[in-house]
């Protein structure tokens, strides 16, 4: 008997020493076909070993696909290895380069990439259009991430309260958990967590070997907070195999997830199965999609909010590189031939972990994109044929594998899977959008007495149309925060005082921002000099100066729509009586043509040349600027002798004056009555 097992010991040596690299390839295709991706990389190299160091071109094409395999399934370094082997040949060098590169990126490699570039004359690919938004607050999700890979979360439906992830960490040390053919780590499971300050856990088992019955009990938590996540039990989705990357209908009633399992005693690969989620967010009644023929390996599924719609990733005829992303329709009760979703979409790297979020909005993560290294989070946009991808950009991608990502309902946060860890290895991430700050220090005073206004009402609205209203404490001062960028109106009100208004735009804001302004009210009682406003000598034409400064009457107009004012015009002392008055009342004029022609309707002005009868009376400002003149002065005639020729000068400037002031409060535009 020893002798007969020696015998085909022997033989069974003879067979491997003969196989030739087409047996290994023949073995290495027919598990790669069945899935068992990281498997088949052994049959693969040993057949790259046994071809004639001659056959380059062949030898080059196979490192290449052993390099892809091991890139699947996130082996970089092995990938790395393989990828400088597809080197040999200067056959499509370009593209094999930039695998070299990418992956030497992924490993922070910088050195070589240089090396890489300067030998090959090939620049690694990248998106310099990439703009990172530091208002992402991104961190890992620690509850549930483990010394191994988890990854892939998903809500249930609209409820963002319980999540599923996949995870291939073991639960008492190996437990006797095997490894899986396809990744080479050990079998991913499905766990979950709540957000809860509640749960049921189960305590203790009691009963026999034929019959055990759990006994649980409610635990009551001090606060809601995300709970220890739990395996599935008593569920059909984990299995002896791998399980993984779940999605859950809107409704959260039906889930669709991935499973390697063997169907009627033979193994089928990967493939999407559906299953009912019951109340104790366990998986029923699971369904096998028949969406793909047997020899072929899908997964990752998503169904878009309408059910009608499930997209999955794929290596399959019809493609445009590693995996793919396709889609199949629901048609009754059945899913029609999957679609592949273009060339916009898929490259000729790898394209998986699809996602609709409930608008309907389809996520992808991809590295055949220029993205900022290895997977990158895109979001489509766009109809059939006609899409673009959005790099999410930094932090939420990486130069390490970012994937996976989910959102809240209506809400820029969620979670996402990355590799970006010191260890690399694969775990979950928050994100949460930090929304932009704004605020505004205002400052209202009386501008005569120069004292600050209590009461003063200030009112912001914002682009959307939100509203807030503040009033002014006792020193005139007060404070209003708004988020987000926005182009906002603020107005400002107090009995007794012109309203007015401004805008602060923050739409190109890169930063948050604390805005002040200090605002001096005039009261509608007060008779109001507008200043900077100038004519040539002898004529009631308006300067281009004149008509900046009218700006801020125009707008003083508009903010108190129902006032009408006389707007007066003056000279100095030097003429004609008479000249002086018709010139006062030319100008007056020109001023009022002005304000009409920037929309003003006429009833509201009364234009009055007053000439040189209304001498001005020295205003504090007046008596600031200069010093031979004292507040509460009126410039007469008599006064004006006593001056030296250069301050009659000054004096005659100031007397050359347009004024205005309020005669009725009671105005009401024809406008606003066809209304």
């Amino acid at each position: 008997m020893k002798k007969y097992n020696l015998i085909l010991s022997f033989l069974f040596l003879i067979l491997l020493t003969s196989c030739t690299s087409r047996s290994y390839m023949y073995m290495a295709d027919n598990l790669y076909n069945e899935g068992k991706s990281f498997k088949s990389c052994e049959q693969y190299a040993n057949a790259y070993y046994k071809l004639d160091s001659r056959d380059k071109l062949e030898r080059a094409d196979l490192a290449e696909k052993i390099g892809d395999i091991y890139t699947s399934v996130k082996d970089y370094r092995k990938a790395y290895i393989w990828y400088r082997k597809s080197l040999s040949t200067k056959d499509t060098v370009f593209d094999r380069c930039q695998k070299v590169l990418n992956t030497a990126f992924y490993l922070k490699r910088i050195n070589d990439i240089d090396r890489y570039e300067k030998r090959y004359h090939v620049k690694r690919k990248q998106n310099d259009s990439i703009v990172s938004s530091i208002r992402y607050v991104v961190k890992p999700f620690d509850i549930v991430n483990s010394r191994f890979d988890d990854y892939s979360p998903s809500f249930r439906g609209g409820d963002a309260n319980v999540l599923f992830f996949s995870s291939n960490r073991t639960l008492y040390g190996k437990n006797g958990k095997k490894k899986s053919l396809v990744t080479g780590d050990y079998f991913s499971d499905i766990y979950r967590t709540q957000f809860t300050d509640e749960f049921i856990q189960e305590v203790k088992k009691k009963g026999n070997k034929k019959k055990i019955v759990p006994v649980y009990k409610t635990v009551y938590l001090d606060e809601i907070q995300w709970i220890k996540p739990i395996r599935l039990k008593d569920s059909v989705a984990n299995s002896p195999v791998d399980d993984g990357v779940l999605c859950c209908s809107l409704d959260g009633k039906k889930a669709f997830f991935t499973t390697s399992r063997r169907s009627k005693g033979r193994f089928i690969g990967a493939k999407i199965y559906s299953a009912d989620v019951n109340n104790k967010f366990e998986l029923k009644n699971p369904s096998l999609l028949n969406i793909v023929g047997d020899s072929i390996n899908i997964g990752h599924p998503a169904i878009s909010p309408d059910g009608k719609t499930l997209c999955f990733a794929a290596n399959m005829d019809g493609g445009y590189g590693g995996t793919d992303i396709w889609y199949s329709i629901k048609r009754g009760a059945k899913w029609l031939k999957p679609v592949n979703l273009g060339k916009e979409i898929n490259s000729s790297g790898n394209e998986a972990y699809p996602y609709f979020n409930e608008k309907g909005e389809l996520f992808i993560a991809s590295d055949g994109h220029g993205g900022l290294g290895g997977l990158d989070i895109f979001k489509v946009i766009g109809d059939y044929g006609s899409y673009e991808l959005k790099n999410l950009a930094s932090p939420i991608n990486s130069s390490a594998d970012d994937f996976g990502i989910i959102y809240r309902s209506n809400k820029d946060s969620g979670f996402f899977t990355s590799s970006r860890g010191k260890k690399g290895d694969t775990d979950i991430y928050s994100f949460e959008y930090s929304p932009f700050k704004f605020s505004l220090d205002i400052k209202i005073f009386d501008k005569r007495l120069n004292l600050p206004l209590e009461g003063a009402l200030v009112k912001m609205i914002d682009s959307n149309g939100k509203s807030v209203k503040v009033r002014t404490d006792d020193n005139g001062f007060a404070k209003i925060n708004w988020k987000d960028k926005s182009e906002v109106s603020f107005s400002i009100n107090h009995s007794g005082y012109f309203k007015t208004s401004f805008t602060i735009d923050t739409q190109h804001n890169q930063d948050d921002e604390n805005f002040a302004r200090h605002l001096n009210l005039n009261r509608i009682d007060a008779i109001i000099e507008v200043q900077n406003i100038f004519y040539d000598f002898g004529l009631s034409t308006l300067r281009e100066k004149s008509k900046i400064a009218l700006k801020e009457l125009i707008e003083l107009l508009n903010d108190n729509p129902n006032i009408t004012i006389e707007l007066g015009a003056h000279t100095d002392m030097v003429g004609d009586v008479d000249d002086n008055q018709t010139l006062s009342q030319a100008r007056a004029q020109s001023v009022i043509d002005y304000l009409i022609k920037n929309g003003i309707d006429k009833e509201r002005l009364i234009p009055v040349g007053y000439g040189e009868s209304t001498p001005k009376t020295v205003s504090k400002e007046d008596a600031n600027k200069y010093t031979f003149l004292q507040s509460g002065q009126h410039l007469s005639p008599a006064y004006i002798s006593t001056l030296t020729s250069d301050q009659q000068d000054v004096v005659g400037q100031l007397n050359r004056r347009t004024e205005f002031k309020v005669i009725s409060l009671d105005y009401i535009s024809n406008k606003n009555i066809n209304k």
